[in-house]
């Protein structure tokens, strides 16, 4: 079949589009991170430093971004900087070579610059806990 018509031609173009059209990302351009995607963040653009135990490590797989691995930890003290959240969630590049394990309680220092980044050239060392 030979398209006779630009009109034609811009028809097809969007009917073949149209099954897309609904599906978030696939036409449109990278969209902000929300919860489980990017990090949580809350209060001014400063440094933050928190405890809190890694409940859940996932992968998160972007095209803009070779951090692909969310990593979800409960809150459990702000030691500087403004977070209010029960749940504070970041993006690395590989969770175990920084030594980030799923059930183990570490300070968290992070840097605020569009967006939450966590200092992946130092591995993590678990907090010891008294049992």
């Amino acid at each position: 079949m030979e398209l006779q018509t630009p009109t034609a031609m811009i028809a097809l173009g969007f009917l073949l589009l149209l099954p897309f059209a609904s599906m978030p990302g696939v036409i449109a351009g990278p969209q902000t991170p929300s919860v489980g995607q990017g990090a949580s963040t809350d209060g001014p653009a400063e440094d933050l430093v928190i405890v809190g135990t890694v409940t859940r490590i996932y992968p998160a797989p972007s095209r803009f971004s070779t951090r692909n691995w969310a990593v979800i930890t409960q809150v459990e003290r702000v030691i500087s900087g403004q977070f209010s959240k029960a749940t504070f969630t970041f993006m690395v590049h590989s969770p175990s070579r920084i030594g980030l394990e799923a059930g183990r309680t570490y300070t968290i220092k992070a840097k605020r610059r569009g967006g939450v980044q966590v200092d992946e050239t130092k591995r993590f060392k678990p907090m010891v806990t008294n049992l």
